[in-house]
């Protein structure tokens, strides 16, 4: 189960908001293209998911999934 401060800090990152990277249109949950240019979002999606990880895991987390 995801503690508070995990939440928070996927809320954080969410926040900081999604941009497409060519036409700066932003990015909203459930987008896998842009609505603007119709450009992919496979790459900055997973980019943001890293993101989302990698402030989960501060301080160590060992391999993802693991408590």
């Amino acid at each position: 189960m995801a503690t508070d401060e995990q939440v928070q800090r996927v809320l954080e990152i969410y926040y900081d908001g999604l941009s497409c990277t060519e036409c700066g249109a932003s990015v909203r949950i459930g987008e896998y293209e842009c609505a603007h240019c119709a450009m992919d979002f496979e790459v900055l999606l997973r980019e943001w998911a890293g993101r989302v990880v990698d402030g989960l895991c501060e301080g160590g987390c060992g391999e993802v999934g693991q408590s």
